[in-house]
């Protein structure tokens, strides 16, 4: 179990940095103007919102099956998953 939430951990702030990392040079704050980078990045974003979107479910079942020890990995996983979700929606709407 504890493995699991690790996992979740990770693959919840790795696609947030990959997304913050998309939306700086959405924004030019950085330029990257190399042909390859834009490949990568376009076969990479719809796989990692769909693992976002799975690690959010994930860890709310988590939450709400281990509901008197919401803490650690547990949390912070929730609360990264939450906040990417929640800029999704607000993104297409």
């Amino acid at each position: 179990m504890k493995k699991n939430i690790k996992l979740l951990f990770h693959l919840s702030w790795a696609s947030s940095l990959y997304f913050l990392l998309l939306a700086l040079e959405t924004y030019r704050v950085i330029k990257i103007d190399a042909i390859i980078f834009g490949v990568i990045r376009e076969m990479i974003t719809l796989p990692l919102i769909g693992i976002q979107l799975v690690v959010f479910v994930l860890a709310l079942i988590n939450i709400i099956k281990d509901a008197e020890s919401i803490k650690g990995y547990m949390l912070w996983t929730f609360i990264i998953s939450m906040l990417n979700t929640g800029i999704f929606v607000y993104g297409f709407f």
